[in-house]
């Protein structure tokens, strides 16, 4: 992880405004502890914030290079897989570092802005063209890493997140019409390329964005291509194990100590197995980690969203890989202590304790590792939540269907003008019908490479989100993110990835006599969370001291009456209102954040 941020202006002379930039960096220092660098030259000011992995010496950003009279340069965050391969069509001779950041610029001095679709890896950067006066934004493919921009007729921001952009003395946080529908409707996950702050959009995946004296534009060098599948089912199963292991090879960083998050789950479990093979190979150990929470087997209750607990299956899996583990027990007060801090790297309302779970991990991982590797992805890749096999309203979001709870937390006066569900209906139509499918599919069959698409880019997108804010100063891979990977698990029928019955049966077949039995075909358990009596009791004591604020931020958003409602019982934690985990105490510390948002960051709220 890593953080840019930066400033263009035509006709001004950004060297004095390196105080401004400083302050906009300043705000990522949670995403480089090792060091910062500034740079700026006429119209351009952009700076870095550093986690070295690598080359500690030659890494330093932003890197220049000036060759035939022209000068760039590039704020880069995050990595390109397989840099070698770059290297060596660019010709070796011209590289003085290791540095990923000189691979981007050398491939954009060889081939221009056809330099983009030949990057593959997780990265957002920002490059200047001097000769060409123009700025260059650009985010990897599924958008793992995010980059954030902010323009108006003389000034153009960007920054790895919101918070760097507010940063500048000329902006203030504005929540509009438009904005509280979204936060309201769509919350904890966002409209793809926008925020709910007025004027501060997103670099889409597999986009760039292009900013001249004379234009701005945006242009998609990457999109998914439906391709007919021609494998039989064995031969699919093979392939897709081959794939994994080649992305745990580029994921794989040689001599460094590398940690797994494990959960007792298929994606964890097959990671952890294959990863460590390869360290094993080379002498290293892998380091595991898992969440547990305070006497959660005595309050847990099997349900069909969460059937079984994770605690014995991470035992079997940890005892298999004998790799050096922790399990890290959090407790309900340690969770909701961390809502806040959560929302503020989010810079906005998150998961909450899904959010803060992992932030809590993520620091005593800190302590041992920089690098691990995460099983996120291979659900929505793989059709792995029940949504995919369940019939459901198809005018709303999957996992998000109680749209009329919403509503009601609505102030009175708003619910009219704030249309959360024609809102939320018109996102998801508008996603499903940009979804690539291919001619020879058959009814179901495009409805559920839609239904995929639309997984990737909202619900992915949002756990993406978390998995890049929760771990300051750490790098979280996702080798299900894998290009070829991912690329190609587009493109098994849907009937191959449910084989035998199951949910990512596919995978399952993959790891058939590596994985014993019973955890290979076990059913699919969400990210654990808290079922303490006493984390839902304490947002509901803190909502109700709330409730006493007659002068709170929120209650010019939501309804006080609801909210009394429903604080005068114990929060229920029944159906989810996002996802298969948010349901009441995580609805009430969803709310909870929204305050502190609109408190910590001063939100103009103009509705």
């Amino acid at each position: 992880m890593s953080g840019i941020a930066g400033i263009l202006e035509f006709g001004a002379n950004l060297a004095q405004q390196v105080p401004v930039l400083e302050r906009m960096l300043g705000t990522l220092s949670h995403r480089g502890e090792d060091g910062a660098g500034l740079w700026a030259q006429d119209a351009i000011a952009m700076g870095h914030r550093r986690t070295v992995v690598r080359d500690k010496d030659g890494g330093v950003q932003p890197m220049v290079i000036t060759q035939g009279g022209r000068t760039c340069s590039v704020a880069f965050d995050g990595r390109i897989t397989e840099p070698e391969r770059l290297r060596q069509d660019i010709g070796t001779r011209h590289f003085t570092t290791q540095s990923d950041a000189e691979v981007v610029l050398r491939a954009y001095l060889a081939w221009g802005i056809d330099c983009f679709r030949r990057l593959t890896g997780a990265f957002a950067l920002a490059l200047w063209d001097s000769r060409a006066h123009t700025l260059y934004l650009a985010r990897d493919r599924l958008g793992i890493k995010p980059l954030f921009f902010w323009q108006s007729k003389e000034r153009f921001l960007f920054g790895s997140e919101p918070k760097a952009i507010l940063a500048h003395p000329r902006l203030c946080a504005v929540l509009d019409e438009e904005g509280a529908t979204q936060l309201m409707a769509l919350g904890p996950a966002r409209l793809p390329g926008s925020t709910p702050l007025s004027g501060i959009q997103e670099i889409l995946p597999g986009h760039y964005h292009g900013v001249s004296l004379q234009k701005s534009w945006r242009q998609c060098y990457w999109q998914f291509t439906s391709l007919p599948h021609r494998e039989n089912l064995m031969e699919t199963a093979q392939h897709l194990r081959f794939l994994t292991q080649e992305a745990l090879r580029v994921h794989l960083e040689p001599g460094m100590d590398i940690g797994c998050m494990i959960s007792g789950g298929l994606d964890s479990s097959v990671l952890a197995l294959l990863a460590q093979r390869r360290l094993q190979e080379a002498g290293q150990s892998l380091y595991t980690y898992a969440v547990d929470y305070r006497d959660n087997a005595q309050y847990f209750t099997p349900s069909h969203l969460e059937p079984s607990q994770d605690t014995p299956w991470i035992g079997r899996i940890q005892s298999l890989l004998d790799s050096r583990h922790q399990t890290i027990t959090l407790t309900s007060l340690e969770l909701v202590s961390s809502l806040e801090e959560a929302m503020r790297l989010r810079d906005l309302p998150g998961m909450a304790d899904i959010d803060g779970a992992l932030l809590l991990l993520a620091r005593r991982m800190h302590n041992e590792v920089r690098i691990v590797l995460s099983g996120e992805c291979a659900d929505e890749m793989l059709g792995g939540y029940p949504w995919f096999a369940q019939s459901q309203n198809q005018a709303l979001f999957p996992w998000s269907q109680d749209m009329a709870r919403r509503t009601q937390l609505l102030q009175p006066r708003l619910r009219s003008r704030l249309p959360l569900e024609s809102f939320a209906h018109t996102c998801m139509i508008q996603t499903l019908s940009e979804a690539p499918t291919l001619e020879e599919d058959s009814v179901e069959e495009a409805r559920l490479r839609r239904q995929t698409y639309l997984n990737i880019r909202w619900f992915m997108a949002c756990l993406l989100e978390r998995s890049d804010r929760m771990a300051p100063g750490m790098e979280i891979r996702l080798p299900f993110c894998y290009e070829p990977l991912v690329e190609y698990m587009w493109n098994i029928p849907y009937a191959m990835k449910r084989a035998r019955g199951h949910e990512k049966g596919i995978l399952r077949l993959a790891m058939v006599g590596d994985l014993p039995d019973d955890l290979l075909w076990r059913q699919k358990s969400p990210f654990p969370k808290t079922h303490h009596p006493d984390y839902g009791e304490t947002v509901r004591q803190q909502l109700a001291a709330l409730l006493r604020k007659k002068e709170a931020p929120l209650w010019e958003l939501v309804d006080r009456k609801t909210i009394r409602e429903f604080c005068s019982q114990p929060l229920a934690t029944g159906k989810p209102w996002y996802g298969q985990l948010m349901s009441g105490p995580q609805l009430g510390a969803m709310l909870l954040q929204m305050n502190a948002w609109l408190v910590g960051y001063d939100v103009d709220i103009r509705l």
